[in-house]
């Protein structure tokens, strides 16, 4: 009997990941088909701009505002983030755009 609850808290653990899963790949497919429009908006906006820096500025300057900004993430807005997590919930853009991609459930209720 022991043997059947542990296959059976295995399949459950399993199922439930899996559900995980399926829930991130629907959201990322959602993201390259450009569900959100407004999130896509944003999205294309800061690639162009970032397009153009690159094309119009020398490449040290690109280079180090490129380090100042990822410095900024590691070590001022990333703590930050782990410490408040509602902080992370309200200002974070990634946070903001992964929650507001449609799964398939929300495509279908929408259509």
């Amino acid at each position: 009997m022991k043997m059947m609850d542990k296959i059976d808290t295995t399949m459950s653990k399993i199922q439930s990941l899996s559900a995980k899963v399926a829930e991130v790949l629907e959201k990322a497919i959602s993201f390259y088909q450009f569900e959100d429009y407004e999130g896509g908006r944003r999205v294309i906006i800061i690639l162009t701009a970032a397009i153009f820096g690159l094309l119009f500025f020398p490449s040290g300057f690109t280079q180090k505002v490129a380090l100042f900004y990822f410095g900024y993430l590691q070590f001022i807005e990333s703590p930050l983030f782990k410490k408040f997590p509602r902080l992370k919930q309200n200002f974070s853009f990634t946070t903001k755009l992964w929650k507001r991609l449609p799964n398939q459930r929300q495509k279908e209720f929408r259509f």
